[in-house]
């Protein structure tokens, strides 16, 4: 089984600029846990995450399982409006396999 088959086609993204609210919205209406974050080229810039989100907003996530948005330290809790501070960032790439 490969990525393509089981991807969302279009791909739901968010910018720079796009609003916290906004990208919330997208996750729960869309039931995923995050998001990717491109340029206005369409390269990827970063990942927004559900935890992501809660820390913008000064809320703590849920703990979960381990793994589970605990890719990096916690962050200070702070207040932004749109996905440019929250974004996990640079965006790094995986070697396709060969």
């Amino acid at each position: 089984m490969y990525v393509r088959e089981v991807m969302s086609s279009p791909a739901v993204v968010a910018t720079p600029d796009t609003p916290v609210k906004h990208a919330a919205g997208q996750l729960a209406e869309n039931a995923f846990t995050s998001l990717p974050v491109i340029d206005p080229d369409g390269g990827l810039v970063g990942v927004v995450n559900e935890a992501d989100l809660l820390w913008s907003t000064g809320s703590r996530p849920i703990p979960g399982p381990p793994g589970r948005g605990r890719r990096r330290p916690a962050p200070a809790p702070r207040s932004a409006t749109s996905c440019t501070p929250t974004c996990s960032s640079p965006a790094r790439r995986k070697a396709s396999p060969t």
